[in-house]
């Protein structure tokens, strides 16, 4: 079971990096469509202004805080676990646990120069 907390109309997991990376791990060598937000307090606005845009957060598998007022939130909810996960250093975490696995990962986007320094197999 999920733990979630509704932040106006967005709800937002409490969740750590072990946590987050290894759901992620789960659902990969599981083969599982699943789609994760990193969420802000942009998002949390959006979600409150747009019921479209609310649907499409509330609808993902996980909701990670990567915005530090969103912490602050849960935790005067009284969540006492709740701590920030950065998409950034989320991204690191799964790269690092899927290369132990050696499960394989895929990026879109960017432009050949970003790619450059880069190992493709």
């Amino acid at each position: 079971m999920r733990n979630q907390y509704k932040l106006l109309n967005m709800c937002v997991d409490v969740t750590s990096y072990p946590h987050a990376s290894g759901q992620i791990m789960e659902w990969a060598l599981a083969e599982s469509g699943k789609y994760i937000c990193v969420s802000n307090v942009h998002m949390c606005m959006e979600s409150f202004d747009s019921p479209d845009f609310c649907r499409v957060v509330n609808g993902a598998d996980l909701v990670v805080p990567d915005g530090k007022p969103l912490v602050w939130a849960q935790k005067l909810l009284g969540e006492r676990k709740a701590a920030q996960v950065r998409g950034s250093d989320l991204l690191l975490a799964v790269c690092k646990a899927a290369e132990k696995a050696k499960i394989p990962i895929g990026l879109s986007g960017g432009t050949e120069k970003s790619l450059s320094g880069f190992i493709l197999f």
